[in-house]
């Protein structure tokens, strides 16, 4: 299996996870227009007030690391990058309360970090 149907099967497992603990989910593989810096969120998704813009890592193995140490600090700009032009074009910046998250998930098992950087 290649690397992307892998990140679409994690990414799909993260949705189902997502909503059976009461997530909406907005949006899928968000990404920048063309006119706009690179970019991708994996899933944006609200639960309450607050809307969480989450970063999907799948692994089989730790032997490269875990999943949210992959997420690195330029990941991170990028992922801020992306959540903020996503706000700003629906009207939402400074209006709702928002949460930078990893999903990861290693050998099936899912693991959540809310606000994790």
């Amino acid at each position: 299996m290649n690397n992307r149907i892998k990140g679409t099967v994690a990414e799909i497992a993260a949705t189902q996870y997502l909503t059976e603990n009461g997530f909406s989910i907005l949006e899928c593989n968000y990404s920048s227009s063309k006119n706009f810096q690179g970019g991708e969120i994996d899933i944006i998704a609200k639960r309450g007030g607050r809307i969480h813009f989450i970063e999907v890592k799948s692994r089989t193995t730790d032997k490269f690391g875990t999943g949210r140490e992959s997420v690195t600090a330029y990941k991170q700009k990028t992922i801020r990058r992306m959540a903020i032009k996503w706000l700003v074009t629906r009207g939402l910046w400074d209006v709702v309360p928002v949460s930078l998250d990893i999903i990861e998930i290693n050998n099936g098992i899912i693991e959540y970090y809310e606000n994790a950087f």
